[in-house]
């Protein structure tokens, strides 16, 4: 089961300014595959194609950067300290 919290928390500890998001690309491909999905990777860029793709359809992308602001990292990061699940939820939407 994906623990999200876990996940932003390893992030968070790992090393990915702009354009140095190789560690972060490879953790992230790792908790993709090991959910089950099949993710694919261009240099940094990762994406999954969804087994129901029909390209007769609309599509939608959902598009994130590996590498967050510094501030953005700061504040999520103190709250996840917490362990607030409820305050973290609200800052990604709010730094989203």
């Amino acid at each position: 089961m994906i623990d999200p919290i876990k996940i932003l928390q390893d992030l968070i500890r790992i090393p990915s300014h702009s354009r140095e998001e190789t560690a972060a690309a490879d953790y992230l491909e790792s908790v993709l595959e090991e959910a089950g999905f099949h993710p694919q990777r261009h240099q940094n860029n990762l994406w999954c194609v969804s087994p129901y793709f029909d390209n007769r359809q609309p599509t939608l992308l959902l598009n994130a950067h590996i590498a967050p602001r510094r501030e953005d990292v700061v504040l999520l990061g103190n709250v996840l300290r917490r362990h607030d699940r409820a305050e973290a939820l609200f800052v990604l939407k709010r730094a989203g």
